[in-house]
């Protein structure tokens, strides 16, 4: 990675302002490197001394790609078990002023009247 990321970065006030989204700055002096997160991706703007070759990038690319992937997908499982959940539960409130004196229980702790 620190061949990708050579310098440590911190937020850049100004640069974010102007630009209009989050812009971390090398913190090394004399370096011109930058990483701008643009939403939906991070663009890396590296030094000029071109220390990562393009396979290496390319590779950490990917890397960074696949992590992505993963959580994107766990998070979408667990918006879809949220919506379950709370789909079940209404339906167990809706069953619970039926009468049904199971889910009143579930519901409640206490037998219905």
């Amino acid at each position: 990675m620190r061949k990708i990321f050579p310098t440590d970065y911190e937020y850049s006030i100004e640069r974010s302002e102007r630009a209009g989204y989050p812009i971390y700055y090398s913190k090394a002096s004399g370096v011109n490197a930058w990483i701008s997160d643009l939403g939906n991706r991070l663009e890396v703007n590296p030094p000029d001394d071109e220390s990562a070759t393009k396979e290496e990038r390319r590779e950490t690319a990917k890397r960074i790609q696949r992590l992505a992937y993963f959580y994107t997908v766990d998070y979408v499982q667990e918006m879809d078990n949220k919506k379950r959940e709370a789909a079940a539960v209404k339906e167990m409130q809706a069953a619970a002023t039926e009468g049904c004196i199971l889910s009143s229980l579930l519901l409640t702790g206490a037998m219905p009247e």
